[in-house]
Formats: structure tokens, C-alpha cells, sequence
């Protein structure tokens, strides 16, 4: 039997014969344990998921561990704000652990944070550019933000946060209603 150690919070997820979503979950493990304690359910995770008969099943009253790959996040050291968001990793940081497509969540910053958008774009500076930052636009309307952002390039007593990836889990049953629970977790060795 595993030793697991708890990541972050439980989210419960009443299901039925149609996909029903979780909440926004922040990435801090690599692992999901996934508990049913009454219907069979089909369980898809992703940035909006739809769950469908033919996709991973937990059996009523038993338990799953499914991998959500390598934990992706990345410290922020530039934000702009606008109808779109651009936000800027470090000098010195090489590429994006992120791709477009993928759903992310900003913390750090009070009043300049945002849960599960999506990246449109990424940008990789040239050679020629004084810029040597690689800067991500995403799908998120920070207009509203009051105050400005400063770059923690450019003074070393600047605004920092942390860009992470997020992601929601879809479950359905069979027929009828189910209900399943919803944690990271880490494996920590054999009892």
C-alpha cells in the first residue's frame, strides 16, 4: 500500500449520466487521486474537459491515481495589463515550460491575479532584440487591474509572482449519479 502526502485542497464532484466539471485546480503535483464513493465514473482531466463513457474509469467505492505529467510553473517577473495579459519570465530563462493551448493560473501580486486562462501566443525573443525575455500572451481581460506593474528586471525591488498551470476534472457515470473526491497527492514510498 502507498504513503501519500496531501496537495492542496479535496474538490467534490456530484456526477451523473452527463459531464459536470470541477472547479479550476492549481498544479502542485504530478499525481491525482481520484475517489469514487458511489457510481461508476468515466473521469477526463484537462484544461476544459468533457468526460464521455469511453474515457478513464474509477469503479464505485474504489480509488485511482492518474499522472498529470510534470508540475509546470514558472516565476513572473513583467505583467501588462490589458484586454489581453502579457506577462514576461526572467531574463536568462530559456523557452516556456507552457504551450498555447495550455490553461494557467497568476498568483503573486495583490489585485493581478487570475485563474485557469488560456495562452494564445508565446514569443521567443531574437538575438537582436534588447528584450531577452520570453513573453506570453494570455486570454484574460486585466483592463480592470488597478496600478501598474513593476518589472523586476529592471529594478531589482520590482513586482514578482508566479505563472502556474491549471486544470479541471470532467466525470460522468454510466446511468445514474455518482460522486467522486479529488486531490493531489504525492506518492511517498510503500507502508
Amino acid at each position: 500500500m502507498a504513503v501519500h502526502n496531501p496537495v492542496g485542497s479535496v474538490v467534490t464532484l456530484t456526477t451523473s449520466a452527463t459531464s459536470g466539471q470541477s472547479t479550476q485546480i492549481d498544479q502542485q503535483s504530478d499525481t491525482l487521486r481520484i475517489v469514487a464513493t458511489s457510481g461508476n465514473n468515466h473521469v477526463a482531466i484537462g484544461s476544459t474537459p468533457v468526460a464521455v463513457v469511453t474515457d478513464y474509469l474509477v469503479q464505485a467505492s474504489g480509488e485511482s491515481f492518474l499522472s498529470l505529467g510534470p508540475v509546470l510553473s514558472q516565476r513572473v517577473t513583467m505583467v501588462t495589463k490589458g484586454t489581453t495579459t502579457t506577462i514576461k519570465f526572467p531574463e536568462g530563462v530559456k523557452g516556456s515550460p507552457f504551450a498555447v493551448g495550455d490553461t494557467v493560473s497568476l498568483s503573486g501580486k495583490s489585485g493581478w491575479t487570475f485563474e485557469h486562462a488560456h495562452i494564445t501566443a508565446i514569443t521567443y525573443p531574437s538575438y537582436t532584440t534588447d528584450d531577452q525575455r520570453t513573453t506570453l500572451t494570455v486570454s484574460y481581460n486585466s483592463s480592470g487591474w488597478s496600478g501598474t506593474w513593476t518589472d523586476d528586471d529592471e529594478n531589482a525591488s520590482g513586482d514578482t509572482g508566479t505563472l502556474r498551470r491549471s486544470f479541471m476534472v470532467a466525470a460522468r457515470t454510466d446511468t445514474g449519479s455518482g460522486k467522486i473526491y479529488v486531490q493531489q497527492v504525492q506518492i511517498a514510498g510503500e507502508a
